[in-house]
This record gives C-alpha cells, structure tokens and sequence, in this order.
C-alpha cells in the first residue's frame, strides 16, 4: 500500500484524536487508553477497511485481546525454547490461555475478511486488497489473517507507549515542547496540519521523536534465532541459537549516549541544527529481521506529536511530579499519570 493511503489514515485519526482533546480542555486527562484506541484504529483501518468510534465494545475486546497476547507470549517465551515446558504445572495454563485469546483474535480477523467484499481491479482501499492482488495463488489461506494479526498485536502497544511516554517527557521538560511549537508555527503555521513530508524540515520535532525513542525504549529484548552458523565478536553461534537484541543496554550505554537518563534532543543535532545518524540507535532494530511496520511507526509518531503540538500545550497538574520509572512486562509501560490540556493561543 502506499504511504498516501497510510499518511491520509493517520491523519484522519489525529483528527479523531484532537476532537477529543479539545473536548477535555483544563481537564486532567490520562492519554494512554486514547492513544491506544487512535493507533489501533490506524491499523484496523488499513487492516480491513474500518476505523470504530471510540467507546466501541467489539473495539475494546479487540485491544484488550491484543494487550493480553502481548503480556502472555513474552512470559512464555521460554516455552518456544523448550516447547515441552508447556505440558508442566505453571506453563500448560498460561499456554492454554494464550491459544485460546490467539484463536479467538483468529476468528475475528477472519470475520472481517469474510465480510469485505470485492474491490475493482484497479483499486487498492486496505490492507486485504494489497494481499490479494499479490499473492498469485502460492500462500496458504490463513497467511492474511497471519499478517494482520501480527501488525495489530505488535503495532499498537508499540506506538501507544512511545507516544504517552513522550507526552510526559514533553510535560516535564516545557522548554523542548516551547522549541517544538516554535519550529511548527515557523515552518508548518496554524492553518494546516502538519504532513509528514514536512519533517524533512523539522528536525528539532524528528530529534525530539528520536530522543523520546532511545530513552524510553519499550522494548528492552528482542528475541531471535540464528537461521545459520555464524560469528560475533569472535564466539562461534551454531544455527537455531536462541539470541536476544538488548536495546536497552545499546540505548542507555554512556559510552556512545554521555549521561544517557537525561532527556536531551540536542543529541540527534549538529552544530548546523541538522539531523544526526547514530549507529547506537536502533528503535526499530536492525537487519533483515527490523520491524517491517517501521514507515508506519515512524509516520505515526510524527503525525500525532505534531498535530497535537501545534494545537495544544501539555503540562502536568498542579503540584504533580513526573514520574520515570516504567512499569515492565512484554513492553515498558509509563505508570499511570495525568496532564492537562490547554489551547495554544
């Protein structure tokens, strides 16, 4: 699909999402349900065709099913290692219930599949019609419902979290959000939204956006296996080696990040204000086997701090303090907090 098609999908929901801030003005508000909500809607709608209203019940069984996935397959990671582990008190429960919240994911997918009709030859509206076009007859039936099911499980929590852990970074730090604001109204003004190919001219937002990336990385391991033989720093690693990409560890290392707990979007900028490459930052991993929603990912970061910034100011309650330290389960999770809202004059 094209990136017109994702970048008109994001911001149709950074409209949603606006609207509903706008409707909590001077309101202590929680974002991170909102932000989930509007991510997944993206994903649904590029998925299937669909967006729901926010409130939807099928919608929220859908996230919560997605959340508790997410939670329950990294606990039983190990069972992918030693699959026999899953037969032992302590893991056949926790499997058995991973199977079912998979099947039923499953079967709501596949539902949504069922009911979305033909399309002209010459169009393209989802994600469903990208697949079907391309796949010429060689891909067993279940791969789409494969597909999708892993761009919702894995998309949603990922740009969520990075979203509401910025906005809080955002809200204790005013002077980067002041910086950010005053580059949009330069470059962007008020009367448009920001597009995503404005970013190329915004690289205090893009160095903020990285920042916020590197210091609240949400997830710390990344697990893999080696498909061949191979070497690494001179150890020898046979094939089908279970290996696990410590990001965490690469993004807080203080020999590549000098004092690294402090957040400082200058990091991503040269002395010419221009934006900088670091071969420590790997938000989206690395390899043949880096995140393949990452053009997604990056648009939606984007989008929704820079819409949301150009119309809004963020702080914390009166007498609040932010609070840094993550709630850690499958991803790192801000603890719950609150911010008020206000309209940038």
């Amino acid at each position: 699909m094209g990136t017109t098609i994702l970048e008109d999908k994001i911001q149709e929901e950074c409209r949603h999402f606006c609207s509903t801030l706008r409707l909590l003005v001077g309101q202590p508000v929680e974002l991170r349900d909102r932000l989930e909500t509007s991510v997944s809607n993206i994903i649904v709608s590029m998925a299937v065709g669909k967006r729901f209203e926010y409130g939807d019940p099928k919608f929220g069984r859908l996230q919560a099913l997605a959340e508790r996935i997410n939670v329950t397959f990294y606990k039983l990671y190990i069972v992918n290692c030693f699959p026999v582990l899953r037969f032992l008190p302590g893991f056949w429960k926790m499997y058995n219930e991973l199977m079912n919240l998979t099947a039923e994911l499953y079967n709501y997918i596949r539902e949504h599949i069922g009911q979305h009709g033909n399309t002209a030859p010459d169009e393209i509206r989802d994600f469903i019609d990208a697949f079907n076009k391309t796949k010429q007859g060689f891909l067993p039936d279940m791969t789409l419902t494969y597909l999708i099911a892993d761009l919702f499980s894995a998309g949603t929590e990922t740009s969520s979290l990075t979203l509401c852990w910025g906005f809080l970074y955002l809200t204790a730090y005013p002077d980067v959000q002041e910086k950010i604001q005053a580059e949009l109204d330069r470059v962007v003004g008020r009367d448009r939204p920001p597009a995503f190919s404005d970013r190329v001219n915004l690289p205090y937002t893009e160095a903020t956006i990285m920042e916020i990336q590197r210091i609240a990385t949400i997830i710390p391991l990344l697990p893999h296996r080696t498909s061949d033989d191979t070497t690494l720093l001179g150890y020898d690693i046979p094939a089908g080696t279970n290996v696990f990409v410590n990001l965490w560890d690469l993004h807080m290392d203080p020999s590549r990040w000098p004092d690294p707990h402090r957040f400082d979007p200058a990091r991503f900028l040269g002395e010419n204000g221009r934006l900088l490459a670091h071969d420590a930052f790997m938000p989206f991993s690395t390899g043949y086997r880096r995140c393949w929603g990452e053009q997604m990912g990056k648009m939606e970061l984007f989008l929704f701090l820079a819409n949301t910034l150009q119309q809004f100011t963020l702080k914390l309650p009166e007498g609040a303090e932010p609070d840094f330290h993550g709630i850690s389960t499958a991803f790192i999770y801000p603890r719950p907090f609150s911010l008020i809202v206000t309209n940038r004059e």
